[in-house]
């Protein structure tokens, strides 16, 4: 079966972005964002803005997500839906364009674990500008890839998703987090 889930948050869970428990991590985060922004040549002005308008996406895609607790409940996130329905609900989304690019244009079913935050993520993309989605994907693209990018870009995401989300003081050396990679783990 192919699966649909919830996603698009890089802090650890919805919390993070709607409780004020986690107040001080929103704050370091924005400022993490723009730090990575500006590392990679923004102006730090367009930086600070650009980490405001990732925030504000990804606080509105934690508000339609589940919380941990829901997710666990296996009947209450399996719906599936017809390939074909999804194209008719989702008329901008070419899932199956997406599907048989994948390889996988012969399913005839898929399904969508919570099809609440997929009914707002597609209100979402039609309301926000093209280029506020691009500041966004810029952003998950750089977050994803800066264990492999220079050293202040490691440095500095190690500096948050390191020690102010998990308090870890030292990072991994270099050679075995490289290992890990090439294990695949």
């Amino acid at each position: 079966a192919f699966y649909l889930g919830q996603g698009g948050l890089s802090l650890p869970d919805r919390d993070y972005y709607l409780t004020e428990r986690f107040a001080k991590q929103r704050e370091a985060y924005a400022a993490h964002v723009a730090k990575m922004l500006t590392l990679l040549g923004e102006e730090p002005e367009a930086a600070k803005a650009h980490a405001t308008t990732v925030l504000e996406l990804e606080t509105a895609l934690a508000k339609a997500s589940k919380s941990r607790v829901d997710l666990r409940d296996p009947i209450a996130n399996y719906h599936k839906f017809a390939v074909a329905d999804v194209g008719r609900d989702y008329p901008a989304v070419p899932l199956p364009v997406y599907l048989s690019a994948s390889g996988l244009g012969n399913l005839s079913e898929i399904i969508i674990q919570q099809p609440e935050f997929f009914q707002a993520l597609y209100t979402l993309v039609t309301e926000r500008p093209l280029a506020d989605w691009k500041v966004y994907l810029r952003w998950h693209l750089v977050r994803a890839t800066a264990p492999y990018l220079h050293a202040a870009a490691d440095d500095e995401a190690f500096a948050f998703y390191g020690k102010v989300l998990r308090d870890q003081q030292v990072q991994e050396p270099r050679w075995q987090r490289a290992a890990r990679v090439i294990d695949g783990e």
